[in-house]
C-alpha cells in the first residue's frame, strides 16, 4: 500500500459538508437518532453521515460495510474539482483531524487523474469494539508496508 489515510469522526462531519455532502447505496433501510436511511442511493451531510456511521446494526459487518461506503464516497468526492475549489478550507479540517502519508501534489493527482479509479480503492479495518491507539498504529504502520 502506498498511502493511508485516518480521520476522526468530527473532522469527517466537517469534511462532508464542505464537500457539498456525499452519496452512498444504503444497503439496508434504518433510523438513527430521528433520521431515517432508506434502502438505495441517499444523499449524506455531515450530520447524517454521522448518524449513517453511529447505528449499531445486529450484524458488525453491516456497520463496517458503511464505514467502507463512506470512506469510498469521499474518496469519489475528493477526486471532484469542486474539491480544489474549497482547498484552503478542506486543508484546514485535514490538518485537525487526519493523519495521512498523502501530499497536496496527491490530492491535485488523485482530483486530476484518478477519478475512474475509485473502484480499485482498498479498504481495512481492526476488528474489536474500541481500539488502542497503539492498534491503530500498529495497523496504520502494517497499511504503509503494503
Amino acid at each position: 500500500m502506498d498511502h493511508y489515510f485516518t480521520f476522526n469522526l468530527r473532522g469527517l462531519q466537517q469534511l462532508i459538508d464542505l464537500l457539498g455532502g456525499i452519496s452512498v447505496d444504503n444497503p439496508q433501510a434504518f433510523s438513527e437518532q430521528g433520521v431515517s436511511f432508506t434502502q438505495g442511493r441517499i444523499h449524506l451531510t455531515g450530520d447524517s453521515a454521522l448518524k449513517f456511521l453511529m447505528n449499531q446494526p445486529p450484524q458488525p459487518k453491516l456497520r463496517q460495510q458503511r464505514q467502507q461506503l463512506v470512506a469510498k464516497a469521499l474518496v469519489q468526492a475528493m477526486g471532484q474539482p469542486k474539491f480544489l475549489a474549497h482547498y484552503s478550507d478542506i486543508l484546514n479540517v485535514l490538518s485537525d483531524n487526519v493523519r495521512t502519508n498523502l501530499t497536496f501534489k496527491d490530492f491535485q493527482l488523485l482530483a486530476k487523474n484518478y477519478r475512474t479509479t475509485v473502484q480499485s480503492v482498498k479498504f481495512d479495518y481492526l476488528m474489536g469494539s474500541h481500539p488502542k491507539s497503539d492498534e491503530v498504529h500498529k495497523l496504520t504502520n502494517k497499511l504503509q508496508k503494503r
